[in-house]
């Protein structure tokens, strides 16, 4: 069983009974531990061949709320092993991870990711290998059970992190498959029965999708069902792309966008093998000053961050690499089972292929306390079979402002001259222990003299002509708050 489909007031849920479980009516028990109200949800059984599916949708949920539930059938009785946390409408800080590719069962990633403690699970394609070509439901369904929710870290798991998922070729229709395929719609069917995820974009045609928490808004392309031989993606899913865009940047939302292909890529199979509709997004970011967004990526069996730098070199402006204003980090995930695979690209902070037996994936940590800043904190982590700690490949930081109506200096203070800024923290109770940063909007420290008067810790730094942001971070007890100092 698992659970996907969030939002600040429902969760879903499916299971894949046994035929004798079906026998009787099978029940959901979703527990607030904060108030002790019990929910009970009856399941809705659909049999496709001989396989069965229970499906319910928890509805009236509270926001921002940890629930725990169980999943009772008859002579079967079970803890509460299960857990998810609802979405919040307001300005949050939360984290969630990333990565794609399972080739096999048993990937050393699931343990580590638990102990991360995230929200939320994004599983960028290749969920399966199954690499079905049948025009039939049943045979597109299973391998969700048998290849996937089978496995005992997988459903360990999957009953503790709710999940997002989006296909990519082999558990589409089968290696470098797209759209129109002839077993296309039965592939779609299977991922609308066995995963509990969100709706579609469009009906009857992509798997597409968006959802917020806070203020970051994901945006979920589907690259497989709706690509040809020209396009990646069809014209309405590239209208909807410009659209959510543009709603997150008129909403001041940092906006994430999934892609199952690698963005930098240089083969026919990823972006590179359609750079026009590639220019055609940069474009369309550019010159609608869309200046919060991140790309995320899977496919590549490798985990990569660029913190921009590169970006130019894909772009419709080419004439010099100042031109781009409006760069993005990419993030590439990588497998959590496979073979170590490059799809192309250059990364600012380099690139690491999974070695056979490895798993890859990528934390992410928002921080945001309502003010005037936002942060993103991006750890690469790969982990082998047997080893208890993960290995660290990249850490970075990124921030961006956004309007607040709080008033953020009414706890430090801000002294500008020509050339220098110095942030003035009161020592007091609350403050005591707590570490200081100055940044900039890529996360590089500022060097910053620090000195003081009483009562008085003063951060004091060079403020340079290129500087166009700079944020205070504030580290206590491993919590982070971040704050805007100066905008050019």
């Amino acid at each position: 069983m698992w659970v996907g489909g969030l939002n600040s007031h429902s969760a879903k849920l499916t299971a894949f009974p046994s035929a004798h479980q079906t026998k009787n009516q099978g029940n959901w028990e979703i527990l607030d531990p904060a108030s002790g109200i019990i929910r009970r949800l009856p399941v809705e059984t659909r049999k496709i061949g001989n396989t069965f599916v229970w499906t319910s949708k928890a509805t009236d949920l509270d926001e921002n709320r940890s629930y725990l539930y169980r999943l009772i059938a008859t002579g079967q009785d079970s803890s509460y092993s299960g857990s998810f946390k609802t979405f919040s409408n307001r300005p949050t800080g939360f984290k969630f991870t990333a990565s794609s590719c399972s080739f096999a069962l048993g990937s050393p990633a699931f343990l580590p990711m638990m102990d991360y403690y995230p929200q939320f699970f994004m599983h960028l394609g290749d969920l399966h290998y199954g690499d079905i070509s049948s025009t039939q439901i049943e045979d597109h369904l299973r391998p969700y059970f048998t290849r996937f929710l089978n496995g005992k870290k997988e459903q360990a798991f999957c009953q503790r992190v709710p999940i997002d998922y989006i296909w990519d070729d082999h558990d589409f229709c089968g290696n470098n498959s797209a759209g129109p395929s002839p077993c296309g719609n039965a592939a779609r069917a299977a991922y609308l029965t066995a995963f509990p995820g969100y709706s579609p974009y469009r009906q009857a045609a992509g798997m597409a999708h968006s959802f917020q928490n806070g203020r970051i808004r994901f945006i979920v392309l589907d690259l497989r069902s709706e690509r040809t031989d020209s396009t990646i993606m069809s014209a309405e899913q590239l209208n909807w792309l410009k659209q959510e865009l543009q709603s997150a940047h008129l909403n001041h939302q940092l906006a994430l966008i999934f892609s199952s292909v690698s963005w930098y890529g240089n083969e026919i199979d990823n972006w590179g093998g359609f750079p026009e509709e590639r220019k055609m997004i940069i474009e369309y970011i550019e010159e609608n000053s869309i200046d919060k967004v991140a790309i995320i990526c899977g496919d590549a069996h490798m985990s990569a961050l660029d913190d921009g730098s590169n970006s130019a070199a894909l772009s419709p402006f080419q004439t010099s690499p100042s031109t781009l204003k409006k760069r993005f980090p990419v993030i590439q995930a990588g497998a959590l089972l496979s073979f170590a695979s490059n799809k192309g690209g250059t990364y600012s902070h380099g690139e690491f292929v999974n070695p056979l037996g490895a798993g890859q994936w990528v934390e992410f940590q928002i921080i945001d306390n309502d003010a005037a800043a936002i942060a993103l904190r991006i750890t690469g982590q790969q982990t082998m079979a047997g080893y208890l700690q993960p290995n660290r490949l990249f850490h970075e930081s990124f921030f961006w402002s956004l309007p607040s109506s709080k008033n953020q200096e009414d706890w430090f203070s801000i002294e500008r001259t020509e050339n220098t800024v110095n942030v003035k923290i009161p020592i007091t109770p609350e403050t005591t222990g707590s570490l200081y940063r100055l940044r900039t909007a890529k996360g590089h420290i500022l060097d910053a003299a620090a000195t003081g008067e009483i009562n008085t810790l003063i951060l004091s730094t060079h403020l340079s002509k290129d500087s166009s942001l700079m944020f205070l971070e504030e580290e206590r007890l491993g919590s982070f708050r971040v704050f805007l100092i100066s905008e050019k």
